[in-house]
């Protein structure tokens, strides 16, 4: 039976890019083989850089727990939920 999957944080996952981009004369395998991680992980996460830093810069500080990265259908719809989430957090309810 094999392993357990994993799901890897957005900070995690920077990380993984971090290192590759770190060690250029280092294969993928090799890099791939210090962290614990299949290489098709390694190469799908290192295929998604551009969309993952984007998310990290959007996300701010809770990029530590977020695992997966969400498209956002209608942005104004967001805009304005997130806008009501975040006044409705500050204010105590009785």
């Amino acid at each position: 039976m094999g392993a357990k999957r994993k799901s890897l944080t957005l900070s995690e996952k920077l990380h993984v890019i971090e290192e590759i981009d770190k060690n250029p004369g280092e294969t993928r395998t090799d890099i791939a083989k210090r962290l614990q991680l299949p290489s098709s992980t390694l190469n799908g996460i290192y295929a998604k850089k551009e969309e993952l830093q984007a998310a990290a810069e959007k996300s701010g500080s809770s990029s530590k727990t977020i695992k997966k990265v969400r498209q956002v259908s209608n942005e104004t719809l967001d805009g304005v939920l997130l806008e009501w989430f975040t006044q409705t957090e500050t204010q105590t309810f009785r």
